[in-house]
C-alpha cells in the first residue's frame, strides 16, 4: 500500500512537472506571437512565474522563473510604485476581474523602460482572489514618440512662425488641402482655423503675388524638393502683405512624401526698409551725380573758359604780353587738374593695392581740412599690417566718407576724431564730432545713416550710434574679420 501510495505521488508530481513544462511552452509560444512578457501570480502562494520575456526584453538572466509579489513592486519606479500598487490592490479587493496600468521599471542594466501591463483576476471556489495572469508591453519608443510629439507640438503652437501643414496628395487635383495651420497662421493673416482646413493654400495668394515665384515652388513640389520663396500674400481683409516662407516634404518610414509643411514669417517691414534704403541709396546717388556735375559746370568748365579767354588774348600781342597770358593759363589749368582731383576723391579712393588703410584715410581727411577749419585727430593701430580684405577696407572707407560729408553738411563741428583698431578679430571704427548733436530717434532715417548702417550690416557687422543735441556724434562701426 505505500509502495503503490508512493508511486502514485510520483506520477502526479510528473503530471504536474509536465503540466507546468506545457504552461511554459504556451506562454513562450504567446510571447514570441505578442512580444510581450507573461506572468502568472499565484496570490495565494505569493509566488509569480515569467516566461522568457523578462530576460529578452528586461533584461533578467536569472530568475529561475519565479520571484514574488514584492520583487516586482520594488522595480516599479518609486513616483510610480504607490499608485500602480494601490491600484493593483483595489482591483483584487473589489474583485475586479480586468486590471490595466501603465508605469516604468526597472531593467536588468539599470535603466528604465515604459510598460503597459494588463491582468485577469482569477476567483477560487469561494470567490477569493487566487490567481492572476497578465502580459507587459514594452511602450517605451511609442512613450519617447509621444513626448517627442508633444515637445513639437508645443513649439509649433507657442512659435510666433506661422506653421502650415498641407497633405501630400489629393483625388480632386485642387492642390494641396490644409490640415493644420497654428495660432500664428491666424494672427498673421486673420483667418481662423476652421475657414482654412480643407483648402489649398493658393487662395492666400492674388493679383500682386510674383507667378515667377509661385510656378518655382511649383516645380520643387512637383520634384518633391523643398523651396523657399518670398512672395506678396492677402490678409483676410484683403491688405497685402510679404511673406517669406520655406516648403519642406515630410515623409513616412518608407520614405514616401505625405504632407508638406511651410514655416511663414511676415517680412514686411523688413521689405519696407530695404525698400526705403535702397531709395536712400539711389536718391544718394544721383544727389552726389548732380553734386559733381553742378561742380564741373561751375568750377572746372568756368576754369576752362578762362583758359580759352587767355589763350584768346595772346593773339597779336608782344612776347612778353603772351607769356604773360600763358603763365595765367597754366595756373588755371592746374586749378582744373585740382578741382578735378577732388572730384575723383569722392567718387572712388586711392587704390588700397598701392597705399595702406591709414594713407587713404589721411588723404580723405586731409582733402576736407584745405582750409584748416578743423582740428582732426586720427589713430590706427595694429591694423596696417594685416591682410584684410580689399572690399572690407573700401566698406570702411566709404563708411568714413559718408560721416565726413555729415559732419560737413550738419554738424557744425570744429573737431573731428577718427580712430581704427583690432580687437577679438574685429575692425572697430570710430568717428566723433563735437558739433551740434541730434536726437538719433528722430533723424534714425536720413539718408547718410542708413548708408553707414547698411553697408556695416552687409559685412555681418554692429553699427551703434551715440548723440543728443548739443553734446555732438559719436558712430562706432565693428566689423568682423578672418582669423
Amino acid at each position: 500500500e505505500r509502495a503503490a501510495s508512493l508511486i502514485g505521488i510520483l506520477i502526479e508530481n510528473r503530471n504536474a512537472a509536465d503540466n507546468i513544462k506545457k504552461s511554459n511552452e504556451r506562454y513562450d509560444i504567446v510571447a514570441k506571437a505578442t512580444s510581450e512578457i507573461i506572468w502568472d501570480w499565484n496570490i495565494t502562494k505569493d509566488t509569480m512565474f515569467w516566461n522568457k520575456g523578462i530576460t529578452e526584453i528586461l533584461g533578467y538572466e536569472v530568475l529561475n522563473d519565479m520571484t514574488d509579489e514584492d520583487w516586482r513592486g520594488q522595480r516599479i519606479h518609486p513616483d510610480d510604485r504607490i499608485r500602480v500598487l494601490d491600484n493593483l490592490k483595489m482591483h483584487i479587493h473589489n474583485k475586479i476581474l480586468k486590471w490595466t496600468d501603465e508605469y516604468r521599471f526597472l531593467c536588468g542594466d539599470n535603466t528604465y523602460k515604459h510598460l503597459l501591463d494588463r491582468g485577469f483576476l482569477i476567483l477560487g471556489e469561494n470567490n477569493e482572489a487566487v490567481r492572476m495572469i497578465g502580459a507587459m508591453e514594452d511602450v517605451t519608443k511609442q512613450k519617447e514618440e509621444e513626448q517627442h510629439l508633444k515637445l513639437l507640438e508645443s513649439v509649433i503652437t507657442n512659435t510666433n512662425d506661422s506653421v502650415l501643414i498641407t497633405e501630400a496628395r489629393n483625388s480632386d487635383n485642387k492642390g494641396q488641402k490644409i490640415v493644420y495651420v497654428n495660432e500664428a497662421f491666424t494672427k498673421m493673416t486673420g483667418y481662423n482655423r476652421d475657414e482654412v482646413i480643407g483648402r489649398s493654400p493658393g487662395f492666400l495668394q492674388g493679383v500682386k503675388s510674383a507667378k515667377k515665384e509661385l510656378d518655382r515652388l511649383s516645380i520643387a513640389i512637383q520634384n518633391w524638393q523643398p523651396c523657399e520663396i518670398t512672395i506678396i500674400n492677402y490678409k483676410k481683409n484683403g491688405e497685402e502683405f510679404w511673406v517669406n516662407f520655406s516648403v519642406n516634404p515630410v515623409t513616412d518610414l518608407k520614405g514616401w512624401v505625405t504632407h508638406w509643411i511651410s514655416i511663414e514669417r511676415d517680412v514686411t517691414e523688413t521689405r519696407k526698409l530695404d525698400q526705403a534704403v535702397t531709395k536712400a541709396i539711389i536718391n544718394a546717388q544721383e544727389e552726389e551725380r548732380f553734386q559733381i556735375g553742378g561742380e564741373l559746370h561751375d568750377n572746372v568748365n568756368q576754369i576752362l573758359a578762362a583758359v580759352l579767354l587767355n589763350l584768346g588774348m595772346t593773339k597779336g600781342k608782344s612776347l612778353a604780353l603772351q607769356n604773360e597770358w600763358i603763365d595765367k593759363s597754366a595756373e588755371y589749368i592746374h586749378l582744373a587738374i585740382a578741382e578735378i582731383r577732388k572730384l575723383s576723391h569722392k567718387l572712388a579712393p586711392v587704390s588700397f593695392e598701392i597705399n595702406t588703410i591709414k594713407q587713404t584715410f589721411d588723404t580723405l581727411l586731409k582733402s576736407i581740412n584745405i582750409n584748416h577749419q578743423f582740428k582732426i585727430k586720427f589713430t590706427i593701430s595694429e591694423i596696417d599690417e594685416l591682410e584684410i580684405d580689399g572690399d572690407i577696407q573700401l566698406n570702411l572707407y566709404r563708411i568714413l566718407q559718408e560721416q565726413v560729408n555729415n559732419i560737413l553738411k550738419y554738424s557744425q563741428a570744429d573737431k573731428i576724431e577718427v580712430s581704427i583698431k583690432l580687437l577679438n578679430n574685429c575692425i572697430y571704427l570710430r568717428i566723433y564730432d563735437n558739433g551740434i548733436g541730434f536726437d538719433p530717434a528722430v533723424v534714425k532715417k536720413g539718408i547718410g545713416l542708413n548708408n553707414i548702417k547698411k553697408r556695416t550690416e552687409l559685412f555681418s557687422g554692429n553699427f551703434s550710434i551715440n548723440s543728443t543735441p548739443g553734446n555732438g556724434c559719436e558712430i562706432i562701426v565693428e566689423i568682423p574679420i578672418p582669423s
